[in-house]
């Protein structure tokens, strides 16, 4: 029987867990022997790899996967499109970019989100007018990107906004999300009354992006408006209790609210996730309860979080020096598998903050002795 088959199908599957759950661990593994010809090369694998480093922030090694592609294809592109433009280098995701025989949708919608990154209004307009004069389907996440890349431009802002709608647009939670990164309260809420009029607020991935926008810039009472929406939704999902938990945690005087919220999402079945952890523990940093904190501390040991636990253990840090305990914050940096500039930082920030320079300095030469 050839085994070829089966032994793609076995890596490929290995390949896209490893993606999934940004093991860069095993996905390095797999990427060596894939390297040494132990399984046929493809396109198909190679982006995934390219996907893989991306994913767990590893440019250089992205690009290395990229260059290594025989037959890049529009995915490899705008994987490496992305990758640069998040590493806040669109220069280099604009040569790219320019560079793809055929670019789609997605190649167009991932530029102009570099560029609202960059707060760079100009190029993201040109690149949308150019978008629409070569026949391209503009949809909710091109909309939330120029509207995000306009800034303070509420004259663009509004004519974006006359657009989505005379549009017909569903992707409401995109173009919402992106009245929040600009704070500009009143354009979300005029959004948010259209949303009740087609009965959307209901859904959990607007519901979600409302309770965030409301959060963030709604004032003293913007969680009470989070509140309202999070009632209306029929079903919450995790994602909607991760945005309520985070909520209350960017509140200080509601980090007790943060706190139920977490243990009233598992009393009803919700496994918490690396971002569950991350807001809860936040709220337990301005509650200076170390017993909080230390349950919490427990429950993110005993749970699997194999996407993002780097960022679980850099806010347990943070936690623990907040509160003053330096030596539970050192244990928590001495045990991580892997550590990343942010590892490093909290731990300098919490010497730092309580006097003890020495330890800071060393801890900094070492950071960059690691780089």
């Amino acid at each position: 029987m050839n085994q070829t088959p089966w032994k793609f199908k076995s890596f490929r599957d290995l390949l896209l867990k490893s993606v999934a759950e940004r093991d860069l661990f095993t996905g390095k593994s797999l990427h060596a022997r894939y390297l040494k010809s132990l399984v046929a090369s493809s396109t198909y694998l190679s982006n995934h790899f390219v996907n893989l480093y991306s994913k767990c922030g590893r440019l250089s090694y992205a690009r290395a996967a990229f260059d290594s592609t025989e037959e890049p294809n529009v995915f490899s592109y705008n994987v490496i499109v992305k990758a640069y433009a998040k590493d806040s280098k669109i220069h280099i995701a604009r040569q790219l970019f320019d560079e793809i025989p055929q670019p789609d949708t997605v190649s167009y919608n991932t530029l102009i989100s570099g560029y609202a990154d960059a707060r760079e209004t100009f190029p993201a307009m040109v690149l949308f007018k150019r978008m629409r004069e070569l026949g391209f389907e503009v949809d909710g996440f091109t909309l939330s990107g120029l509207i995000a890349a306009c800034c303070d431009r509420v004259d663009l802002i509004v004519q974006l906004h006359c657009f989505a709608v005379s549009g017909g647009f569903d992707a409401y939670s995109s173009v919402n999300n992106a009245f929040v990164t600009l704070d500009h309260l009143i354009g979300g809420r005029q959004f948010h009354g259209k949303l009740i009029k087609s009965g959307f607020h209901r859904n959990s991935h607007v519901g979600s992006g409302l309770i965030d926008f409301y959060s963030k810039c709604g004032g003293r009472n913007g969680m009470s408006e989070s509140e309202k929406v999070f009632q209306e939704i029929l079903s919450p999902d995790l994602v909607i209790w991760n945005t309520m938990i985070s909520g209350y945690s960017l509140n200080e005087e509601l980090s007790e609210e943060a706190v139920k919220s977490f243990r009233q999402m598992q009393r009803i079945g919700h496994r918490p996730d690396d971002c569950s952890f991350v807001c809860v523990t936040s709220a337990c940093s301005n509650l200076s309860s170390p017993s909080q904190g230390k349950q919490i501390h427990g429950l993110a040991i005993k749970s699997h979080i194999p996407s993002n636990r780097i960022s679980v253990n850099n806010s347990l840090i943070s936690m623990y020096y907040e509160n003053g305990n330096l030596q539970d914050a050192r244990r928590v940096f001495d045990r991580m598998p892997e550590l990343n500039a942010v590892s490093y930082n909290c731990m300098i920030k919490g010497y730092a903050q309580h006097g003890n320079v020495t330890e800071a300095l060393l801890l900094y030469q070492r950071m960059l002795d690691s780089v």
